[in-house]
């Protein structure tokens, strides 16, 4: 019997050594529509990623839209801790967040015993605006934009259902407590208008109140259609909705106290079947958050800062000397922060980074980065940019990185470079810079139309930022058939209007 249990006791300790094992090692659990990566156990990565592509489900089937053949996976991040997050985004001090840029897009989560219900509730909330942006182009105001992500946001799993509908305590707790803000004033809000928690908070409501009712999400249809066809707002609402704002406003105060429903909704789990599992190389452990920081680039690092960078980098990869992703990590920092010559020439010697579509990305960027450094190696480096940029579109024709930096080696006005940057921003319309590339490609080309087709969405974003206020000034020009003009005086128009949204969003 002794015996016996000094063998049990072994087996659970070997048994708790390898869970820790696991859950030290980074996994990638790979589904229709994610690439969710996590240093967890299996099953729960499985579970994870399962959820998520059942909540996809659940907004294309209420959204009516249907799957693009071929479309780009979102990849998903889920982190041990909020400090892993700072790393990443060191302006974040969040359970999760989004972003989408030039460099890629991406959606990030703490994923403990602890966070990890709220964080899903984050990332269901910015998948909901990821999905809007990349099915509808129409510019929503703020109050439903918000509240369709708060609305969706707020699904949980019941078994083999979903339940739509819950309620978001934090709104909840708004309504309750603070005043209301007139319909106007919420149909008006901005990111910046006073009352903006209210601005959430009732559009949130708003939206449950009208997508719960068949005939009410009718209504919602028609009022926005209105307005996409230039109909004033007062004559739109009055016409959809066959009543005026205050009795809304009273409708919706009833509602909220006494009529607020849910909807059970089948969609089953996803079977093992349709998750396909990759344990990671042991180089992730140590570079993965790195190499995600790299994404962000340079943005104000001094030169000691920038060199500190590379080195840590560049130690962690030592311990990983043949390793494809060492490799292409510490190549990003030199590239990103340091040398790019050295960045190069690492990614040129890995064998195995020849075959992969993001490695040959950044040695297209090495090169761009080479030729702004070395005037005397323009040519040569543009060439070879251009190279490897057509490589791993080839390897990945989703990768819009790629494509929006290849659109940037074509001759400047070409109809490749315009077809080029159209189409990255396609693949990806929720990346600001390059949606406002593209119209300024096509209103150098005349295509005044189309500019104002695309800039208006942007133009007329609820959040007050430089690119909101460069796209109105695009849709402006575009409007009145005029050039974009030069980049520094656009820069500064666009300056002096984001001073006067800010005020105005101010009061």
């Amino acid at each position: 019997m002794k015996w016996l249990s000094r063998g049990l006791v072994a087996l659970l300790l070997l048994a708790v050594a390898q869970s820790a094992v696991a859950a030290d090692r980074w996994l990638e659990a790979t589904t229709t529509h994610f690439n969710v990566y996590g240093a967890i156990a299996e099953p729960e990565l499985r579970e994870a990623a399962s959820d998520l592509e059942r909540y996809h489900r659940l907004l294309a089937e209420v959204m009516h839209v249907d799957d693009k053949a071929g479309a780009a996976r979102l990849d998903v991040y889920l982190v041990a801790q909020r400090d892993d997050l700072k790393k990443i985004e060191p302006d974040q001090d969040v359970l999760g967040f989004y972003r989408a840029g030039p460099g890629g897009r991406a959606a990030f989560a703490t994923w403990n015993a602890s966070d990890r219900e709220q964080a899903r509730q984050v990332l269901q909330h910015e998948y909901a605006h990821h999905f809007m942006a990349q099915n509808f182009t129409w510019p929503y105001p703020l109050w439903f934009r918000e509240g369709f992500a708060e609305y969706f946001g707020a699904t949980i799993e019941k078994g083999d259902a979903l339940q739509l509908g819950g309620p978001v305590a934090m709104r909840v707790a708004a309504l309750e407590r603070r005043p209301w803000i007139s319909m106007d004033a919420l149909i008006d809000a901005r990111m910046e208008s006073p009352g903006i928690g209210m601005a959430y908070a009732q559009g949130w409501l708003l939206t449950h109140y009208l997508l719960r009712d068949p005939e009410r999400a009718r209504q919602l249809q028609e009022y926005f259609a209105g307005l996409r066809t230039g109909r004033p707002e007062p004559e739109a609402f009055v016409a959809a909705f066959k009543t005026d704002k205050a009795s809304l406003q009273r409708a919706l105060t009833s509602y909220a106290k006494s009529g607020m429903t849910i909807t059970i909704i089948p969609v089953k789990p996803l079977g093992a079947e349709n998750i396909t599992v990759t344990a990671l190389s042991p180089a992730y452990g140590d570079l993965l958050i790195d190499s995600l920081r790299l994404i962000r680039g340079r943005r104000g690092e001094s030169d000691r800062q920038a060199a500190d960078i590379v080195k840590s980098i560049a130690d962690k990869a030592a311990k990983y000397p043949n390793d494809p992703f060492a490799i292409r990590t510490l190549a990003h920092a030199q590239q990103a922060f340091g040398d790019p010559a050295v960045a190069v020439d690492l990614l040129k010697s890995a064998e195995a980074l020849k075959t992969d579509p993001y490695a040959q990305y950044l040695l297209g960027v090495a090169w761009l980065s080479l030729a702004k450094r070395d005037p005397a190696r323009l040519a040569e480096a543009s060439g070879e940019a251009r190279k490897a940029l057509a490589r791993a579109l080839k390897l990945d024709p989703n990768l819009y990185p790629a494509l929006y930096r290849y659109a940037r080696t074509l001759p400047e006005g070409s109809e490749p470079a315009l077809d080029a940057l159209v189409q990255a921003h396609l693949l990806a319309p929720q990346v600001d810079p390059i949606r406002i590339d593209a119209v300024i490609a096509l209103m150098r080309k005349g295509e005044f139309d189309s500019a104002v087709a695309l800039i208006a969405p942007l133009a007329e974003s609820p959040h007050v930022n430089i690119n909101v206020a460069v796209a109105q000034v695009l849709h402006e020009k575009a409007i009145a058939h005029q050039g974009p003009g030069a980049e520094q005086a656009l820069t500064a128009e666009a300056r002096k209007r984001l001073e006067l949204l800010t005020a105005a969003a101010k009061g």
